[in-house]
């Protein structure tokens, strides 16, 4: 890619993240919904641990990637379920990581149940002003940005967070809504702010049976954030319950168009499945990249002392 391309998409992606930094978004949100929601904490009635990897605009230079692990599981006597989980996003010189631990109440009404959920932990963020270049910079030797506000070694900051979110399920209908990161705290690496802005979620699902082997579920979800908001629709088809395919779509708008997504996924054995995502990018940046991978793995462990009287295993993780 030009150098000078290179250098002023960066520049871009950088200052646009001092004013606000927004968390990382994932193509394969349904396997992953404890990440972006504490209500779901518990929501399975198994243990159920996640692994996401994520690469973004494979090709461009200062590429974001990101990991997220999780576990979650009931627990019957406090009426509902706990989980621990950890995100790292990194794009260009800035790397964000936070670890929540989450409860979420539960409750059954009727056939229907209702979650509530709230996780508490921290984020750190850190910036590595050995990965910056400024046009009126020297980098032969020593780093000199020819710039005060600009660090030339690796600083970080912590700040305590807090998220929120509510969930509710009935028959093969699904909806959820988490608010990230309420205290809203700025990170301030010696003068060079960088603010981590509330982030709003909604969630949306519902699976439909076509014929005795196949499924499928179409599912939404809606980002909003900085006064902006990015929908996602995606549609699954299952086939016998033991592999999925998919088609998604991130970005109605011209201005927030970003990329078309293909899934596939198969149950590799009893409670272990593993996914995959390609998006092919529609925005602005297409041709400075290559498109993006996503790779998620998810375990089922049934545990008797977890176990209700009505729980049946599922191999799906909607």
């Amino acid at each position: 890619m030009n150098r000078l391309a290179i250098l002023l998409i960066n520049s871009f992606l950088f200052l646009n993240s001092l004013f606000a930094q927004s968390d990382g978004h994932y193509s394969q949100y349904m396997f992953n919904k404890f990440a972006l929601n504490p209500a779901y904490a518990g929501s399975k009635d198994l243990l159920r641990t996640t692994a996401l990897y994520r690469t973004q605009w494979l090709g461009f230079e200062g590429q974001p990637a990101s990991q997220s692990i999780s576990a979650d599981l009931p627990i019957l006597p406090i009426k509902g379920g706990i989980g621990l989980v950890v995100n790292n996003d990194v794009i260009g010189a800035e790397r964000t990581t936070n670890f929540m631990f989450a409860y979420a109440f539960r409750k059954k009404i009727g056939v229907a149940k209702l979650s509530l959920g709230i996780s508490i932990g921290g984020l750190q963020k850190t910036l590595d002003g050995r990965k910056l270049i400024t046009p009126s910079g020297t980098y032969s030797g020593e780093i000199n940005h020819n710039d005060q506000i600009l660090p030339t070694n690796l600083i970080s900051t912590f700040s305590p967070d807090v998220n929120t979110g509510i969930a509710f399920e009935y028959k093969q209908f699904t909806f959820g809504a988490s608010l990230l990161h309420l205290p809203q705290f700025n990170s301030d690496f010696k003068g060079l702010a960088i603010k981590t802005t509330r982030q709003l979620f909604f969630t949306s699902s519902y699976r439909q049976k076509i014929s005795k082997d196949v499924d499928i579920t179409p599912s939404v979800l809606i980002a909003y954030n900085k006064g902006k908001m990015q929908q996602t629709i995606n549609m699954l088809v299952y086939y016998k319950k033991d592999f999925w395919a998919g088609v998604a779509i991130r970005g109605l708008i011209n201005d927030d168009r970003d990329a078309l997504t293909g899934m596939l996924g198969l149950n590799i054995k009893e409670g272990l499945s593993l996914g995959y995502a390609y998006d092919f990018s529609i925005s602005n940046l297409t041709k400075f990249n290559s498109g993006s991978h996503e790779i998620v793995l998810n375990y089922l462990i049934n545990f008797s002392f977890i176990k209700t009287s009505n729980a049946l295993y599922s191999p799906r993780f909607m």
